[in-house]
């Protein structure tokens, strides 16, 4: 999901803890319990994956739309389908000074063979 918070520490001075609160935090935490329903190991909101490249998003699928309480507004699902999970693509790719060099969805030939086998409804 992705939306605001508001960061706050709680605690003593011998021990601190970071809180965020939010309606979006809350989102969150709804959808990650909701994996167990959906027997799937990640689910996105709507919201989120309208931010994501045209490419990584060509490699999710909306599995349903959904009332949240408290809120007018329907909240779609959404997952990322690997059928096909190469162990090389689990290393990241570094530059010369060690950076991670971000994946281009759109070109990169492991993601393609992560939807091998997938129907694309």
């Amino acid at each position: 999901h992705i939306g605001w918070a508001i960061e706050g520490t709680i605690g003593s001075r011998f021990k601190i803890d970071a809180s965020y609160l939010s309606p979006n935090v809350n989102t969150s935490a709804r959808l990650e319990a909701a994996t167990h329903m959906y027997k799937t190991p990640l689910l996105m909101s709507g919201f989120f994956v309208d931010e994501i490249s045209p490419a990584a998003r060509s490699f999710c699928r909306m599995i349903d739309v959904v009332s949240v309480k408290g809120s007018q507004v329907p909240l779609e699902l959404w997952t990322f389908d690997i059928s096909n999970y190469p162990d090389e693509t689990l290393l990241p790719t570094m530059d010369d000074k060690m950076t991670q060099i971000p994946v281009d969805f759109s070109n990169d030939l492991y993601y393609r063979q992560l939807q091998k086998g997938i129907d694309p409804v």
